[in-house]
């Protein structure tokens, strides 16, 4: 498994040989510096050197200039005993060049060369990636953590759909569940108990335990073999729901692997559409005609016409369900009560996993549009971030700071400024081919790390000072542990 660590700016020059190399008598007491270490920070570089073995300095000249012309360089004398120098008042961002020269006297040694490029203390970066095992692929699904949030989870859409289990930190890979098929759609649930749940594409859930060994497996019994919904696991962690290939909402015990009950449902067979529970325990389950409403016990409470999107997600909001659906068809907003229809908002394409902010705002991506959308709760658009690429499975994810993240096809990763749309920063995928695409969506970890999967199977964990929005459905899933429960 390739594995790249990523650090922080930290240039080094080596000046090879000393004072007393084979040069012109005359030279021997004008040597350049010996090792220089540029470390970039934020607004500033520290600058750290030492004078060539048998020299013997009067001072030390320092210049600075910027690449980019419309900043200002700068310049410093020192005196012999200093060794280290922090230039400040950089411009972050900006790169460059650094010089130093030894005095001696009236005369000046060769000069030393370097460069920096100032970072904020906040500025993200990429701290490592790594493959998932055994040339797997990651589609829709995005990383889940843990109960402790030290470790992440995520299953395979290649030939098989093993579930790996990656250290959060540092991205090793701690164990793989074997799956025999591909788990092409639906991500993992972790329970209160810390067992996942997977479904595959062998019409099959797979209960595993938080050491990778199988507890149970659940064969749903569907003609239609694609398992491809995202879990959702009760808050007391004793049910886990499913909508299986043939439309079959089904309930199961999650300590025995036994169904509770099943109902069968309206909708295209192989369009595996939603699964909601909310704070009474109720369930929302959305198909690619209608979405219901359901008792923990089995009884239907409503139902209305809906197009959940394929491997769509729904989001909750107190008495609220919103609804991602197909084909332009829009967000869709609902009255937990009764399923009357609050607000629809349109939109050019199939849309993905709504997400809400603490003001109830709700942010979703639109794939015909190219675009990430923010509706306020009464459904009127606030503002619409256009990007060049569909972001087909690109769920968003919001942070504690309320910057919204989201990904491409094109592999670009957006952050955005919840409040206005404006872009913050975005960073480019360094794969190619399949790693240079993304088609899933974000988690952030409480480690402040954002993680993010390459279709070709490549997972990146980048710093962003950020932890997870905890109080609201800020990401696939609901929370950072995929139970799809509020």
């Amino acid at each position: 498994m390739k594995k790249i660590i990523y650090l922080l700016s930290l240039v080094t020059v080596f000046i090879l040989g000393s004072c007393s190399d084979d040069l012109p008598k005359a030279s021997w007491d004008i040597c350049q510096v010996g090792t220089l270490n540029a470390t970039a920070q934020d607004e500033k570089v520290l600058l750290e050197w030492a004078p060539m073995q048998g020299a013997n300095p009067t001072g030390y000249l320092v210049n600075w200039t910027p690449e980019v012309a419309t900043y200002e360089g700068g310049s410093v004398e020192l005196d012999a005993k200093t060794t280290s120098y922090t230039i400040t008042g950089l411009v972050n961002k900006v790169t460059y060049t650094i010089t130093i020269q030894a005095i001696y006297g009236n005369q000046r040694s060769m000069i030393s060369t370097t460069k920096a490029r100032p970072v904020s203390d906040t500025e993200p970066f990429k701290v490592w990636s790594t493959d998932m095992p055994n040339g797997g692929m990651v589609k829709t699904a995005n990383a889940v953590f843990s109960l402790d949030g030290n470790t992440f989870y995520l299953p395979s859409a290649g030939a098989t759909g093993d579930v790996t289990a990656f250290d959060a930190m540092t991205g090793t890979v701690k164990w793989t569940a074997s799956i025999p098929k591909t788990t092409y759609g639906g991500g993992v649930a972790v329970g209160k108990d810390g067992t996942l749940y997977q479904g595959a594409r062998n019409a099959t859930l797979y209960a595993i335990n938080s050491d990778g060994t199988q507890k149970w497996t659940y064969a749903t019994g569907a003609a239609n073999k694609n398992l491809d919904c995202f879990p959702a696991v009760t808050a007391d962690g004793q049910t886990v729901y499913i909508l299986d290939g043939d439309n079959v909402l089904h309930s199961i015990n999650t300590a025995t692997g036994v169904k509770n009950w099943s109902v069968k449902l309206a909708g295209a067979k192989n369009k595996a559409g939603a699964v909601a529970i909310d704070k009474t325990g109720n369930i929302y389950v959305g198909t690619r005609t209608t979405i219901y409403g359901f008792k923990a016990d089995g009884t239907q409470l409503w139902k209305v016409a809906g197009k959940v999107t394929e491997i769509g997600s729904f989001a909750l909001d107190g008495e609220t369900l919103y609804a991602a659906q197909i084909g332009g068809a829009g967000l869709l907003a609902l009255n937990t009560a009764d399923g009357s229809t609050k607000w629809n908002v349109e939109a050019a394409g199939d849309i993905y996993a709504p997400i809400v902010d603490k003001s109830g705002n709700i942010y979703f991506t639109d794939k015909g549009d190219k675009a990430l959308y923010s509706v306020d709760k009464a459904g009127q658009l606030k503002w619409k971030f256009t990007i060049d690429a569909a972001p087909t499975y690109c769920f968003p994810v919001l942070d504690d700071k309320e910057t919204v993240y989201f990904g491409s096809g094109a592999g670009r990763i957006y952050a955005v400024n919840s409040a206005n749309g404006e872009e913050l920063w975005h960073m480019d995928s360094e794969g190619t081919d399949n790693n240079a695409k993304i088609m899933s969506g974000m988690t952030i970890g409480e480690n402040q790390m954002l993680y993010v999967s390459y279709i070709g199977g490549n997972v990146a964990a980048i710093k962003i000072f950020a932890g997870p929005e905890k109080s609201t459905w800020s990401c696939r899933g609901g929370n950072i542990h995929g139970t799809n429960q509020y």
